[in-house]
């Protein structure tokens, strides 16, 4: 009598994974080959990545290979473990290197994290970073030129010349001379300003939330700027913690699968580069809300919304993207936590001085000029407001999407959210990416080797057990 086959896994098969996982890695690896001057290439890139999540979902349910040996499966475990001990060194690594020339240089690299280390000074010394004659965005500073001069504001010494102010911007990074602001911000007469022009005067005021001040603020007071490379090299390790304990809690109770999921995050060089190497500053809200997606899940749901609230305060966009869970886990004692803690730390902001925090808070970014990293760079107005209005059709269904489909993962509808908001943007840089792109490796991750994906059940619900298992009830191995 002829033997049965062997039982075949639930899920499909881990090189599928690996290969969609390698093409998405890829994808975003491209948008630092085609960065300014490619605003509709990159727009075509963010496309292909939603294709490859929904497409590696539509695959996987197609799938059922036969599972690995119980030995072979140890073995890729453990070479999966040293490759992402490997990866997370090489990391670090980078991180200390920029801490290490911070503390030689007194500064760091971009503008970012630059501003955030000046605008805790500030803060320490009594100025508000938000507020009148406050030079912290030099990008807007330039662009604005134009606008300065029509209103009868010309600074002194030739500094209305780009190379000219990024030289007074030079000076005054390493010296901190107020001489420096008088010539690129000259005076005004109190008796003949006029309130467009004090208006003017507060939209180079610091462009993040003060809970980000209050946060790198320590870090900043005992090191300096390299407090800032230090705050971004702790941000990053707590974020590749949280991500890896978000991974079970998703639904991928694999051992092998959840390793090469965070293996490939960490090898993303945008992740490395943007937070690690250069100074951007949303690795500490991204933190915070994975932390608190972590709390929802685990049905912590007020401190879950005081969380996103703080991530809120951090930085806006990033944070708002995942508010409509709130709403999935019909979380609303959670959503008036969310609304209490936004009121007690941004409305002191507000009274200091309200023009100045809401402009470079939230309208900044809205209202911003285009630059060659989006394509509405290099569209005529037609056609710019049609891919706007489709956007927001795509962030809506998205959303809503997010909110009512509560018996599937939300990770597809989480990285279309993020895409629809990234890709609407009259700017698209690379770190704004870092916004979607883990949930897209998670996305992908539940879709081959997620159990709660199979079994239907929502995410967040899976047992204990599921939580910690080895991965041998559902291996994604072939």
């Amino acid at each position: 009598m002829r033997a049965k086959p062997p039982a075949r896994a639930e899920g499909p098969a881990l090189g599928a994974m690996v290969a969609f996982l390698g093409a998405l890695w890829a994808a975003f690896q491209l948008f630092r080959v085609f960065d300014w001057g490619h605003g509709l290439l990159r727009l075509g890139l963010l496309g292909a990545v939603g294709v490859l999540v929904f497409g590696a979902d539509a695959y996987a349910r197609r799938r059922r290979p036969v599972a690995s040996a119980p030995a072979a499966r140890r073995g890729l475990v453990t070479v999966a473990t040293i490759a992402c001990a490997l990866a997370l060194s090489t990391n670090v690594a980078v991180g200390v290197a920029s801490v290490r020339d911070a503390l030689a240089a007194g500064d760091v690299r971009l503008d970012q994290g630059q501003s955030c280390w000046r605008a805790v000074k500030m803060l320490m010394a009594g100025a508000n970073p938000y507020g009148y004659r406050v030079l912290l965005d030099q990008d807007t500073y330039s662009l604005r030129t134009a606008a300065r001069i029509h209103m009868g504001i010309r600074s002194t010494s030739g500094a209305d010349d780009e190379k000219e102010q990024r030289r007074a911007f030079a000076d005054w990074s390493v010296t901190g001379d107020p001489a420096v602001i008088d010539q690129l911000l000259p005076p005004l007469d109190p008796a003949t300003r006029t309130s467009e022009q004090v208006h003017e005067y507060k939209r180079y005021g610091f462009k993040y939330g003060p809970n980000l001040l209050l946060l790198i603020g320590p870090f900043v007071i005992a090191l300096g700027a390299a407090g800032d490379a230090v705050f971004n090299l702790v941000c990053y390790v707590a974020f590749t913690a949280l991500f890896f304990k978000i991974l079970p809690l998703a639904g991928i109770t694999d051992a092998l699968g959840r390793l090469v999921v965070v293996f490939v995050l960490l090898a993303d060089v945008t992740w490395t580069m943007n937070f690690l190497w250069l100074s951007a500053t949303d690795i500490a809200c991204l933190a915070v809300s994975f932390l608190a997606l972590i709390l929802l899940f685990r049905e912590r749901r007020l401190a879950a919304g005081a969380l996103m609230a703080v991530a809120f305060g951090i930085k806006s966009i990033p944070a708002l993207l995942l508010f409509p869970m709130l709403l999935r886990k019909r979380a609303f004692r959670a959503i008036a936590m969310f609304a209490c803690v936004i009121g007690v730390t941004q409305l002191p902001w507000l009274f200091w001085d309200s023009f100045g925090f809401v402009y470079n808070t939230f309208l900044h970014g809205a209202i911003r000029e285009p630059d060659s990293t989006s394509w509405i760079h290099d569209v005529p107005r037609g056609p710019m407001v049609v891919g706007k209005l489709a956007g927001l059709a795509l962030a809506s269904t998205s959303a809503w999407k997010l909110v009512m489909a509560r018996g599937e993962p939300p990770w597809r509808w989480l990285v279309l959210l993020g895409l629809a908001v990234v890709g609407s943007s009259s700017q698209i840089h690379n770190n704004y990416l870092t916004w979607f792109s883990a949930f897209a490796y998670v996305s992908i991750g539940v879709s081959f080797c997620g159990q709660g994906a199979q079994n239907g059940r929502e995410v967040g619900e899976s047992s204990g057990k599921d939580e910690h298992s080895s991965g041998d009830s559902a291996s994604c191995t072939e």
